[in-house]
């Protein structure tokens, strides 16, 4: 009896111990968690993710004092693989600006405006320890709305695009920065004036990069500041806009 016991302890011993070295079998996710508590990472790799920021912009007729707006950045979750906080990862997103101002308030030719801006687009990635990358394509419209001695003008464009950014982790601490790029192909432009619409041929490129800083005050929560620039080309011209954003950004 007493060997039959002794025989049943080390059987189940040896079977305990290949188990647990089993390839095959996945780790519990919350053995993975601890690791990262120090840098909240649980803040990168979110079902739902909302940034919104506060804009100002510097054109080449303007300065910020005559231009602010909203900017909105929402993601949603569709496809994940890996740990909670690790592996790749798939979003579908809508973003845009609405903004209103002075642009060209210096030459008195268009005396304010009201731009908006919208998009719907997949961003796909990967996730690593420290380090958060994507990219993704997108499809929208961009609208502008302005007046001049009594004249409704507004221009009406489809926007295609694609877009990549990386974010990495400052050390162990609590600070992100990025670096985001994208191309946008604006079509061809309806102009509307006084109801009466008008079919512009020109299409124009629309470039920006942009430089964010996050810092992480909780596991769901950052504030970020951004500094974005773009250039338009098209047309025979090319125009830049130089933009500050302060913003919340959420992770849930």
């Amino acid at each position: 009896m007493k060997k039959s016991i002794l025989s049943l302890t080390a059987c189940l011993l040896l079977s305990s111990a290949v188990f647990a070295d089993a390839p095959f079998l996945e780790k519990d996710e919350a053995s993975t968690e601890g690791a990262f508590e120090y840098s909240k990472v649980n803040t990168i790799k979110p079902d739902f993710d909302v940034k919104i920021g506060y804009v100002k912009s510097d054109t080449e007729e303007a300065n910020f004092s005559d231009t602010s707006g909203v900017k909105f950045d929402l993601k949603y979750k569709i496809c994940d693989k890996g740990v909670k906080y690790l592996g790749n990862v798939l979003y579908i997103g809508l973003n845009g600006e609405i903004s209103n101002g002075d642009q060209l308030k210096n030459t008195n030719t268009l005396p304010s405006y009201d731009y908006k801006i919208g998009s719907l687009g997949v961003y796909s990635g990967y996730y690593t320890e420290g380090n958060r990358f994507l990219y993704g394509v997108y499809a929208g419209a961009t609208k502008i709305e302005t007046g001049y001695n009594s004249v409704q003008i507004e221009l009406t464009s489809p926007i295609y695009g694609l877009s990549v950014e990386d974010t990495v982790q400052l050390g162990k601490s609590d600070i992100w920065i990025g670096l985001k790029g994208s191309y946008s192909y604006i079509d061809k432009t309806t102009i509307t004036v006084d109801n009466v619409d008008l079919q512009n041929k020109e299409s124009f490129n629309l470039y920006t990069v942009s430089v964010p800083v996050e810092l992480h005050t909780s596991k769901n929560y950052s504030f970020f500041v951004e500094y974005e620039y773009q250039g338009i080309d098209g047309a025979g011209a090319y125009l830049t806009t130089q933009k500050a954003i302060l913003g919340l950004n959420g992770n849930f």
